[in-house]
C-alpha cells in the first residue's frame, strides 16, 4: 500500500514476526502478550490504552473474557470490566509489571492522534533514549537460553 505522499506501507502476515520487529527503532502498540514479545526482543514501545471505545476491548482471559463476549450483555460487561481495571490505574505494560516501574510509557485515556504523533516524534529524535529503554526491557526480560536449558533438562531425565 502507498499513501498519496508516497510512503510505502507494507501487511506483513507471517508470524512470529521477530526478524522484522527487532529492527524497529519504536513500535505502537497497546496491552496484551504482545509488550511481552517485543519487551524480550528489546524493541522500545509506545503502549496506547485508548478509552473512546472501551466496549471494543474484549480481550480479557478467563471469567472476564467470557462475560465481556456473551451475545446481547457482552457490550455491558466489557464496559464494566474495562471501567473497573482503568480506574484501579496500574502498569498494563507486561515488560512495566515485570519492572514495578514504567519502562515503556503508556498512554491511558481519550488519546488524540496529533498527541500521539507529537510524542513519537519526540520519541525518535531522541536514540539514547530509545536506546536506554532498549537496555532496560533487556535486563527486566531476564536470562536468554532458555528454551535450551529446558531441552538440556528434558535429556537429562530421559
Amino acid at each position: 500500500m502507498q499513501t498519496p505522499d508516497g510512503i510505502q506501507i507494507h501487511l506483513w502476515t507471517r508470524t512470529p514476526a521477530y526478524d522484522l520487529l527487532r529492527q524497529c527503532s519504536l513500535c505502537l502498540t497497546t496491552v496484551g502478550a504482545n509488550t511481552a514479545e517485543l519487551g524480550s526482543l528489546g524493541v522500545p514501545m509506545l503502549v496506547l490504552l485508548p478509552t473512546q471505545q472501551l466496549d471494543a476491548m474484549r480481550a480479557w482471559d478467563g471469567l472476564p473474557g467470557l462475560l465481556a463476549n456473551l451475545p446481547g450483555m457482552g457490550s455491558l460487561f466489557a464496559k464494566t470490566i474495562n471501567w473497573l481495571v482503568l480506574r484501579r490505574r496500574k502498569l498494563f505494560a507486561w515488560p512495566n509489571i515485570w519492572a514495578k516501574a514504567e519502562i515503556v510509557p503508556e498512554l491511558v485515556g481519550q488519546l488524540e492522534p496529533e498527541a500521539i504523533a507529537l510524542q513519537v516524534a519526540d520519541m525518535l529524535a531522541h536514540p539514547e533514549a530509545l536506546q536506554e529503554m532498549r537496555d532496560r526491557l533487556r535486563q527486566v526480560r531476564g536470562e536468554v537460553g532458555a528454551a535450551l536449558k529446558l531441552a538440556a533438562i528434558a535429556l537429562e531425565m530421559l
